[in-house]
Formats: structure tokens, sequence, C-alpha cells
């Protein structure tokens, strides 16, 4: 991304920090930024868990925010500002939840012990203290080191924080132009994303996937392409360099690695069968070469995504080994930014004056209370449930200065969270298998408790150092930003258990037809329980590690000859671990902005505007089917075809639901197109079309 910015030289605020006249919080703001980080939290939930990536809502709301506070006579940036930090607050928490919190939903499926059976009555009290302390710890630990990561020029590499100066500039255009046409792009987009998703998902006419393959002797080879107005928009977000890595990733687990474990397993591998009087009678095996579909999707459930897995895995460590000097660099950081706090001897000018140091060391401790006691009564063993309240606090700063650090190295985007997250499951894994045993009860969902606290904070560290560097740059008073990251944060952590709970009832988390694949939540399952009970087909998760090597020394190599193409590898780990038809829609939708010459997909644009617009229907349209499933009680039957009662019968043959699936994916593509080609001047790249110019350093 461009770090270009439309304010003056010598990094001096847009809003100079003598100026007291420009007002923040106001009641205004608070009810606007909550609205939207309520909103905003709850479809990035539901587009998480359908896709495995989110999305950053700072430019969305900037403009939502905008175009509802024009109607008012007293308006201000700076609180046009707080509502945007708001809202991406709340944003943000969903990251951390979705990795991680659908796993205990999961665990209930497999019947593993301490799986929760819903998100309601106590469970909802321990989803929401995990996502709510995890999220101010988030905010807590980024607030000593705001200065030190987004003031000090000293900093070796120079941090650009893109998305943070590319959300001042969206805000800077909209302040000094009197009419602003990005709300309309993103209420058009959002429009047809919904109504798309509407039809693919409330009505069911038109699958939002065609799929072609067939038999390679007794293994099937399966191509699957998505026309899913999130993953598309998601596409076009992050760029084909990202899109073509996904693909990639699911080219190789579906027409590689399931043909490889087809032929391993052998032809007699049962794809479906029954159970009678207790008794499982396999009905279709390989050997039949019946659905080659069904059968693909059977072979990668069960055994190839582990896979997928094992690359995930690999990743993760690899990303905190190639990190690990950043990693120093935001802990150090953190340490002696807290060390200048306590002895005053920080700058009071208004932009930058922080949440005072008392307050923040008083709200930490008193988070471990909650915490603790919230593993006490989970785990039932309280002398070990300090252990663990201390790791969190530990491994929540660590990650949180670290996820902070990158935030401003590579951007919000390429920030890896996931990362993070499989890492610190993996390693609570292992120490509560050493004080608990393999045969502990509740071993495996207490890491993923610990886990979604760390990633919450983690996922908020990084998110919200991109605000405040936005609040830098237009001249922002950082305590109010914090105090508003803490209302968008605790307005969303109070939603998301009966968010998880609507989509649970009305989809499920899994691999099955019409279910939320949540495929980090699937893999945080998978790793902590295998770590702790064992059972996981290890020979699998070999092969996936070894091509997970494979991939780290491609783009070391790439990285050695300077190509401008890149394999990351978590990049590539989700596409193997995902089905193929998320993994194509995201490729399809970064070719748009490739076909077009847009290097920079996360630039304020038109087309940015409509893609975003589009991901945000779409999600909120499927949280709106949700509810209608749910509160029409119908879903009490999951196997009844009328559990729906939003379908329609279309009686369309197979032939005729591809060619409507080919016109809607031409419809939004041609969606993309247009609005990308659009020359908006409201939206400025170039420095000599501003009337202020400066270059971030480099």
């Amino acid at each position: 991304m461009s770090t270009d910015t439309l304010v003056r030289a010598d990094h001096v605020s847009y809003i100079a920090p003598e100026d007291f006249s420009h007002a923040e919080i106001t009641p205004k703001a608070i009810i606007l930024g909550t609205f939207l980080s309520i909103i905003l939290a709850a479809q990035n939930v539901y587009a998480g868990l359908l896709a495995g990536i989110t999305n950053s809502a700072s430019i969305p709301a900037s403009v939502i925010s905008m175009a509802v506070l024009r109607l008012f006579k007293e308006r201000s940036i700076l609180e046009n500002n707080l509502v945007q930090t708001c809202a991406s607050a709340g944003e943000s928490l969903a990251a951390g939840v979705i990795f991680t919190l659908p796993a205990m939903s999961i665990f209930y499926e497999n019947d593993v012990d301490g799986g929760w059976k819903n998100y309601l009555g106590s469970r909802y009290v321990e989803a929401t203290v995990c996502s709510l302390f995890g999220g101010l710890l988030g905010v807590l630990f980024s607030i000593p080191i705001r200065r030190a990561l987004i003031s000090d020029s000293s900093i070796q590499p120079p941090l650009a924080f893109p998305e943070g100066v590319a959300t001042a500039n969206v805000l800077i255009q909209g302040n000094e132009s009197e009419t602003s046409e990005g709300i309309v792009y993103l209420a058009k987009g959002a429009l047809l994303g919904a109504g798309f998703k509407f039809i693919n998902t409330g009505l069911e006419a038109i699958s939002a996937v065609v799929t072609i393959g067939g038999w390679f002797g007794y293994a099937p080879v399966l191509i699957d392409i998505g026309v899913e107005p999130i993953t598309l928009g998601i596409g076009y977000i992050v760029g084909w360099r990202v899109g073509l890595v996904v693909l990639m990733g699911s080219v190789v687990q579906f027409m590689i690695g399931v043909p490889f474990t087809a032929i391993n397993e052998g032809k007699d591998y049962c794809v479906r069968g029954t159970e009678v009087d207790g008794i499982f009678e396999c009905l279709v095996t390989i050997g039949d070469r019946d659905v080659f579909s069904e059968a693909s999707f059977a072979l990668w459930g069960e055994y190839a995504r582990y896979m997928g897995v094992g690359s995930m895995l690999i990743g993760s460590i690899w990303c905190l080994i190639s990190i690990r000097e950043s990693l120093i660099v935001g802990v150090t950081t953190g340490i002696e930014a807290f060390r200048n706090q306590m002895a005053g001897t920080d700058n009071r000018k208004r932009t930058e004056v922080d949440m005072p140091m008392g307050y923040i060391l008083g709200c930490i401790c008193f988070s471990v209370i909650p915490i603790y006691v919230l593993f006490g009564f989970f785990t039932d063993a309280w002398g070990y449930s300090i252990v663990l309240a201390i790791f969190v606090i530990l491994l929540g700063f660590v990650f949180s200065a670290v996820a902070s650090y990158m935030a401003g190295l590579v951007g919000s985007s390429n920030n890896p969270v996931s990362g993070v997250t499989i890492s610190t499951v993996l390693i609570i894994s292992l120490i509560i298998r050493g004080m608990f045993g393999r045969d502990s009860e509740v071993g495996a969902p207490a890491a993923v408790l610990v886990g979604n606290i760390v990633c919450s904070a983690a996922a908020i560290g990084g998110d919200n150092m991109q605000d405040l560097k936005a609040g830098h740059v237009l001249g922002a008073t950082p305590w109010k930003q914090q105090v508003m990251q803490v209302v968008g944060v605790t307005a969303s952590a109070l939603i998301m258990a009966p968010t998880l709970e609507v989509l649970r009832v009305a989809y499920g988390f899994g691999d099955e037809e019409g279910q939320l694949r949540a495929p980090q939540a699937q893999l945080v399952a998978s790793v902590s329980n295998g770590v702790i009970s064992g059972g996981l087909p290890w020979s699998y998760l070999g092969v996936g590690i070894l091509i997970g090597a494979v991939v780290i020394i491609l783009d070391l190599y790439l990285e050695h000859i300077q190509s401008k193409l890149r394999v990351p590898i978590l990049a590539f780990a989700v596409g193997f671990y995902l089905p193929m038809e998320v993994g194509s829609a995201i490729f399809i939708g970064s070719l748009v902005p490739w076909f077009l010459g847009i290097e920079d997909t996360e630039a304020a644009s038109p087309g940015l505007m409509y893609s975003a617009g589009v991901i945000t229907g779409a999600g909120l349209m499927g949280i709106i089917i949700a509810f209608v499933i749910v509160f029409y009680g119908l879903i009490e039957n999951p196997d009844s075809d009328d559990s729906n009662p939003l379908q329609v019968e279309t009686n369309v043959d197979a032939a005729t639901n591809t060619v409507l699936s080919i016109c809607q994916l031409a419809i939004l593509l041609g969606g993309m197109l247009h609005f990308s080609s659009i020359d908006d001047p409201s939206f400025k790249k170039d420095d000599e079309e501003a009337d202020f110019a400066y270059k971030a350093p480099n």
C-alpha cells in the first residue's frame, strides 16, 4: 500500500496539537461508533467463518461515519476518526473470536469432553469474559508502545502503518470535499452482495459453486469454482499475489493431495455408509467410481485436510522464526515505553497524551482476577489456573507487541494473527498436557480459551495501532481514541456469543454442505485435542509439513532473487486447508485489479468501496437469514428439507444452475470492473492533486 498521505511535511499533524476547537468524544460519536462496531463485528464473524479471512473495517466505517455525520451541523474530522476507531475495534475482535471459539462447538459435535453444546447461559459468560478481556488487554498493551512505534523516528526499518495512513487519507479527503461518493459505491456493492447472498443461501435458488472434475483411475479429481460474493470481494482486496498463492494451495490439495490420499487408502475406502443396529455398513466405496465430488470431499474431510494442518503448523512456527527480530524489538520497545511512562519522561502535548500509566497497570492487574476465576471454574483446578492466567498475560503482551510492530512494518492485512493463534494453542496444549495429563476432560477446551484471549489481544493490538497511527496523522488525542477502543471492544464482545449461537444453530460449523467452514477454529480444535489426547493422522500431517517446508524454501529463493512474486506459507496453507471453492473465488476476485493494473488494492478507491460493500452486504444478509431460520424454529429437524423457510423449489437442472452461477459471477465481476474504472477526483492518489503533501519515511 502507498504510504503517501495528505498532511503537512515534517510530521506536522493535520489538526495542530494546540487546536482544541475540534470535538472528539461526543454522544453521537459514541452511539454511531458503538452501532458500527456491533454491525461490522457481526458481519466479519460470518465472513471470517465462511472464508477464513477477515477484512479491515476502518475505511468502510470512515465512509459511513462521514455520510451520517454530514447530517449534523456540528461535526469534525476528529469525531469521524473516533467513530472509525470504535468500529474497527469491533471488527478486530471478531478475528480473534472466530479463530478460536467455534472450536468449542466442534469439540461438542466430536464428543470431546469439555465442548460446548451452545453459547448461551454460563457459556455466554465464559465466551464473553474471554473475548472482552482479551480485547481489553490488546488495547492496554498497545497504549505504552504507541509512542515508541508511531512517534519515534529512530526505529529501523521505519514503520509505515499503511492502513492507518490510508484511513487518515480518506478522512482528510472527505473533510475537504463537499460531497463523498464513497458511501454510494459502498451501498451499491452492499445491495448487490446482499441480493446474491439472499438468492444463494436464503432462497437456495442458485448454487455458489460450479463443480467440474472426474475420475483418474480410482482417484477423484475435483475443481470447484466459487462465485460466493464474500470471497470474491475479499479476493479484490487482498490482490492477485495473495489470491494466486491461496489458489496454489487449493490446487495442490484437490488435484494432488486428495488423489494421493485415494491411492494411499485404496479403492475399498468407504465414501458413504449407514449404521444399522449399531453395525456400520458401507454403501459406496471409491472403487464404485460413483460421485467424484462426494468421494473427493470424503477423502479431504477425513484425511487430506490434515496435510493442510501440517503446512499451517510449520508455517506458524516459521512465522515466529522469521519475525524473531521484530518480536524482540516489539517486546523491548514495549518494556522501554512502560519505563518511560512510569518515569514521567514523556511529552505531554495534546496529541501525545495517553491513558495514565497507573490506570493501565491497574486494569492489567485486575484482568488477572476474572481470567483466573474463569479458568478455575472451567478446569476445577484452582492452583493450575493461576499458572494459565499468568501465561495469558505474558503471551498476550508478547504477541500484542509483536502484532503492533508487524502492523506498522507490513500492515494489518499481512499480520500473521492466525499463525500467532496456532502457535499459542500449540504451546499451551503442551503445557496443559504436562499439568493435567493426556486424560484431562478439559485440557483441549482450556487451551482454546487461552488461545482466544491471546488471539483477541494480538488482533486488537495490531489493528488498533493502525487507528492510532491515523489519529497521529490527523492530530487526534490518543487517550480519547483509546477510550473509544475500549467502547468498541466492550460493545462487540457482548454480541459475539449470541452471533456465534445464531450461526451455529442455523448453519453449523464444519465441513458438511451448507455449514460454515471455520477453518482456523477447526485447525485449533485438531491441534489442541491432538496434542493433548492424541489421535491425529500423523502420516498426513508429516506430508503437509514437508510440503510446507518446500513452500518456505521456494519463498526464500524468490526473496533471494528479489522476485515481485512471493509465496507466503500461511497464505498457501490457508488455501491448502480450505475447500477449493474458497481459494478459486479469492483468486478470481483478485484478477480484476490485476487486469486493470491496480497495484495498491487496499488504497481508498471506488473499486475498494464497492468490494467492501459486497462483503459487508453479503455478510449481514447471511446473519439475517440465520436469524430467520432460528426464530422460525424450523432448524429443530436439521435433516428436513423444510429447515430453511426461505427456500424455494426451482426445479432447475444442474446445467441450467451452472449457467446461472456463471451469470452471477459475471455480474459481480462486472461491478468490480465498472467501479474500479471510475476516475473519482474525491479519491486523490497523487501528491500533486493534494493541498498538503507528505512522504512517509522509507
